[in-house]
């Protein structure tokens, strides 16, 4: 399993756009390396539940065994995101 950058968002968050573009980023540069997740919110009520989101964008950043390594909040740009991964083990 690849490491995975999961976005919990609305379509009307303005954030949450800017992020979208990161996560296009991710998918065109690190392909094969990371996955990156859109998840709205509005329709996955219990995903939402599960993570206790209360802001949106909520980033969940899932290490290659599945498991949560650092759930934030708000915009992070690409070179935060691959920084986060690496400053939690991640091999990219």
């Amino acid at each position: 399993m690849l490491p995975t950058l999961k976005m919990l968002s609305t379509p009307t968050c303005q954030a949450c756009t800017q992020m979208s573009r990161v996560l296009d980023d991710i998918k065109e540069q690190y392909a094969g390396s990371i996955n990156a997740e859109k998840i709205n919110v509005q329709e996955d009520r219990e995903t939402a539940r599960q993570y206790n989101v209360m802001y949106v964008p909520t980033l969940l950043f899932v290490g290659r065994d599945g498991e949560v390594l650092k759930q934030d909040v708000g915009y992070k740009s690409l070179e935060e995101v691959i920084e986060t991964f690496k400053a939690a083990g991640v091999v990219i």
